[in-house]
């Protein structure tokens, strides 16, 4: 039960009544100088401290007949990646960590910076962060630096939701704030305020045509890479400032809140001319206002966030989740997004990689027929009104994919996906002399089986096609087939991973994705095009309680798109990546 702080806690001491207690009290005496609260020391010792080093590398080389020639000699080769990476927390919500990172051909060896310190359920103080945060708003109209789910067949992947600020704990060099943060409750209010100044990769151009020379930001820089001349130049280019808040209140199912995000930059955004720019931000300063809600009641859930910009451009998405029966689960999520509206880094559900010029409507279904039968799938119709970077003019365009698993038992799973994704491009036949609009259609076949032969292996096997056309052309066409076995022992440290893959695919827009197992916190969903094979190997051992290490190596060997695989003169294109990672916990 823990040490007694008062003597009235005798009365939740079972059997014992009113009568016992009076009579032993004359013998009790409780410490008034214990401590019961941890002091920091304290919850810096009992604390979990964590370490990980990561280094990586790639490697390209050609292959003609006997003869085999790496080249290490191009600026994303020089060199390893690598990674350290420091946290601590307590089970008293504290927490703070560090990040030193450099990618390949990255001359400095702590290329990136990044650190924080938070703490959580301190009175009135929910969460706070000091140092660099991510900011993540509403349903993403305004700005959502976190990681958000696109279309699938989760039925809850459109609601966006999680903490409005969070730790940055990930490598992206461009996308969060250094500043600080902090949210209040009381009661059933919530006041979020933050604020932040960080320096930004940014393309920044000079206008010497005027008789006083003006600084312009041309475009922003998102890679993180800082290996080349033009790369180093655009490192931490810009300084970007951004204030806010956010105050939301609860009343029991229903939730709303205000939502108010001001970006200022230190030069303007001057971006080319032409048509898919014309409404672009051609400011310093930039400032969006929302307002998000979501009511859950036991017939359904609903949510949405409605948005305008400096220049009262509108934006709006809602959303409905609703259980048709104990087998039925529905998911409809509408967006209409004027085509001048601009925010900063907005990531909501859309076709469009920014929240801006469409509109449309996404439904997705999750119907489990029995136990061991599902169907998921998805469609989502959309509209982009104003020309765009592949289209120059209004582009319509659908995605719809549905899948069937069956699971027979706990020990094996199979499922067949079919997907297609439609929409309008610019394209040209022989007799024409500018761009015209023609429909592109993608489609892709999945078959996938996974199933336990043995406790302590897993087997996984995959083969999928795909057809790529687009209006008065021929069909491009690629399949893929892999076999993964992963080999775990039960009651050892150890397990490793293995996958060969095939593939062939008739260029670049038939390619397939696929993800690949890697080491831990770090993902890869290479794409493969052209013909050849990759082969990877991924294997993890435990050498103690606190000490674990990692190691992948992967092989990939293709032919160019249209060389015939075995006979070219050209050769075969090679390319090795390794990576090795350890994990310490203090």
């Amino acid at each position: 039960m823990g040490p007694f702080i008062n003597l009235l806690e005798l009365q939740a001491i079972p059997y014992w009544d009113t009568q016992t207690i009076k009579k032993i009290i004359p013998n009790l005496y409780i410490e008034s100088d214990q401590q019961l609260i941890p002091t920091l020391k304290q919850q810096i010792k009992k604390g979990e401290h964590f370490i990980l080093y990561r280094t990586g590398w790639t490697n390209s080389g050609i292959q003609k007949g006997s003869s085999t020639i790496f080249n290490g000699n191009t600026d994303t080769e020089k060199g390893y990646k690598q990674l350290i990476r420091y946290s601590f927390k307590n089970n008293h919500a504290m927490r703070w960590g560090a990040t030193i990172e450099k990618d390949a051909g990255e001359q400095n060896w702590a290329d990136h910076m990044s650190g924080y310190a938070m703490i959580k359920d301190k009175g009135i103080v929910k969460t706070m962060i000091v140092g660099d945060y991510l900011l993540c708003i509403g349903q993403g109209l305004l700005q959502w630096q976190g990681y958000a789910f696109g279309k699938s067949n989760n039925i809850i992947g459109g609601y966006r939701q999680g903490e409005i600020i969070r730790p940055h704990t990930g490598l992206d060099e461009n996308r969060y704030h250094r500043g600080i943060g902090m949210t209040l409750a009381k009661k059933n209010w919530e006041l979020t305020l933050f604020a932040g100044r960080e320096k930004i990769d940014a393309n920044v151009i000079t206008d010497s045509s005027s008789t006083s020379p003006l600084k312009y930001i041309s475009a922003f820089q998102t890679s993180g890479l800082h290996y080349s001349a033009s790369t180093i130049i655009d490192k931490n280019a810009v300084t970007e400032k951004i204030m806010g808040g956010r105050a939301s209140v609860y009343f029991h199912e229903f939730k709303i809140g205000i939502n108010h995000l001001y970006t200022v930059f230190d030069n303007p955004i001057k971006k080319r001319n032409i048509p898919y720019n014309f409404f672009a931000i051609n400011t310093n300063h930039w400032q969006n206002t929302s307002a998000d809600f979501s009511l859950n009641t036991k017939k359904a859930f609903l949510f949405g966030e409605i948005a305008i910009d400096q220049q009262v451009n509108k934006a709006i998405n809602i959303g409905l989740i609703k259980s048709i029966d104990a087998k039925l689960d529905v998911f409809f999520l509408y967006r209409n997004i004027n085509k001048s509206f601009r925010s900063i880094q907005s990531n909501a559900m859309t076709q469009n990689t920014e929240a801006n010029n469409e509109r449309g409507l996404y439904t997705c279904l999750n119907l489990q027929l029995d136990v061991k039968n599902k169907i998921d799938g998805y469609i989502d119709s959309y509209i982009n009104s104003w020309p765009g970077y592949f289209c120059d003019g209004t582009r319509r365009g659908n995605n719809l994919a549905i899948q069937y698993t069956w699971k027979p038992n706990k020990k094996t799973e199979c499922y067949l996906r079919y997907q297609q994704d439609k929409k309008t491009e610019n394209g040209r036949l022989e007799s024409d002399k500018t761009n015209r609009l023609l429909f592109t259609y993608l489609s892709k076949i999945r078959m996938n089986l996974s199933f336990m032969p043995s406790p302590s292996i897993t087997i996984r096997e995959r083969v999928e096609l795909s057809m790529y056309t687009k209006e008065y052309q021929e069909v491009e066409l690629g399949f893929l087939s892999y076999v993964e076995v992963i080999f775990k022992p039960l009651l050892k440290p150890f397990s490793i991973s293995l996958r060969t893959s095939i593939f062939e695919t008739g260029g670049y827009h038939s390619r397939i994705y696929s993800y690949e197992r890697d080491v831990l916190s770090y993902y890869s969903i290479p794409a493969l095009y052209g013909k050849g094979m990759r082969n990877y190997v991924v294997a993890e051992y435990k050498l103690t309680k606190q000490l674990t290490i990692w190691m992948k190596w992967a092989f990939s060997k293709s032919a160019p798109d249209g060389i015939n695989y075995g006979n070219s003169s050209f050769g075969y294109l090679l390319k090795k990546e390794g990576r090795i990672q350890v994990i310490w916990h203090l």
